[in-house]
């Protein structure tokens, strides 16, 4: 059998989409009219989120390897071992397992992608075993000793013993690739996470802290829906910072800035504390110790701004703004604009970007939105003994 006599260059793929398409439809449209039913990353979905981007990005790239090396293999009549398939024996497959349905999970928060591609993979195994005995008859000796070099699915190098030359070659491929998963990140992750949650209309729409900062200032506004009213929302909002109930986020990293961070306990607060409602204008709200940010603006239930110099507007400033609007089901959408302008050598400009970009935008702030979402909608263990 010549290789241009086989059914499709595609092999058995298309038949396998014929099964997949129905039920990945059936688990977008579960995510979509069901939203965070299904969600499982947590506190880390801003992580989840850039994780995804740049996972389907590097599937793309992937996937487009394996589309030229078979078609040129195709057309020239030998084996295809190059590219993305000196990786792996079945690309194609590969591509929907390990970089299309995880980045879907990932982007969408949503777990039933991961379980599409479990039943993918399970779907996969049979046509991928027809596909390799017709390969086997076509190339011989040839295709045997490719597939004992060269895994399945999973798209990595077996482990071989290591020489000098090897250990080089990794290194170098891992720098590429960590190079190339900044790039993604810097180039689509980034713009895409400042505004997490957010319509680019919301996220361009004026908000009370803006007159504190420069137009031209770095910044970002996410949002996140809250199946409760405004008044609860508030009332966990009121209460946030250092020595006070915490940011309800990823506490690990706020007790490095000291082991007394928060008001009771050694994490957020999963309560409502009474002493900690009566914020006002003028009072402090610290990130860290040294660090603390008055309060310039309270409007009970629907805003709150923090700056970090009340008395200088339109410049080199640091202003956090809270809104929270009332939804027509009763729930609510919280809203949060971070934005600052740092001064002094680019070196020091470029860690600033990255802790506001990465540990803010990335890490802290979302998970402090759905910390905050979990505890007013009360989905959190919220009663604690009062020390």
């Amino acid at each position: 059998m010549d290789l241009k006599e086989r059914s499709s260059i595609m092999g058995d793929g298309p038949r396998l989409a014929l099964y997949l398409f129905p039920i990945l439809g059936l688990a977008i449209l579960a995510t979509i009219l069901l939203p965070g039913a299904f969600a499982f990353a947590g506190r880390l979905y801003g992580l989840a989120y850039v994780a995804g981007i740049v996972l389907a990005v590097l599937g793309l790239l992937f996937q487009a390897s394996s589309a030229y090396v078979l078609i040129s293999s195709y057309r020239a009549g030998r084996l295809a071992t190059r590219g993305s398939y000196g990786l792996c024996r079945h690309p194609i497959f590969s591509w929907w397992i390990f970089s299309v349905l995880p980045a879907l999970a990932l982007i969408l928060n949503s777990w039933l992608f991961l379980a599409v591609a479990v039943l993918f993979r399970v779907l996969s195994g049979s046509l991928a075993r027809k596909e390799e005995a017709e390969l086997g008859a076509l190339f011989g000796l040839d295709y045997e000793t490719y597939r004992a070099r060269v895994r399945a699915f999973l798209p990595l190098p077996r482990l071989r013993p290591f020489t000098g030359r090897r250990l080089l070659k990794a290194l170098a491929s891992l720098a590429v690739l960590g190079l190339l998963c900044l790039a993604i990140f810097l180039g689509l992750a980034r713009p895409l996470v400042l505004r997490l949650g957010a319509t680019r209309a919301e996220a361009q729409a004026p908000m009370a802290g803006d007159t504190y900062i420069s137009p031209a200032a770095p910044r970002y506004t996410q949002a996140i829906d809250i199946d409760a009213r405004p008044e609860e929302v508030w009332r966990w909002l009121v209460q946030v910072g250092y020595r006070r109930a915490g940011w309800y986020n990823l506490d690990g990293i706020n007790r490095l800035a000291g082991a007394d961070y928060f008001f009771e306990g050694g994490a957020s607060a999963r309560r409502i504390i009474p002493e900690l409602q009566g914020l006002a204008v003028g009072d402090k709200v610290h990130l860290v110790p040294p660090l603390g940010m008055a309060v310039v603006e309270l409007v009970p239930p629907r805003s709150l701004v923090l700056v970090a110099d009340p008395g200088h507007k339109g410049g080199d400033n640091v202003a956090w703004t809270f809104a929270v609007a009332p939804r027509p089901d009763g729930g609510s959408r919280l809203y949060s604009r971070f934005a600052s302008t740092t001064q002094g050598p680019p070196a020091i400009q470029a860690l600033m970007a990255f802790i506001n970009d990465f540990g803010g935008a990335t890490l802290q702030q979302p998970a402090m939105l759905w910390g905050l979402k979990l505890r007013a909608e009360g989905r959190t263990m919220l009663r604690a003994k009062a020390p």
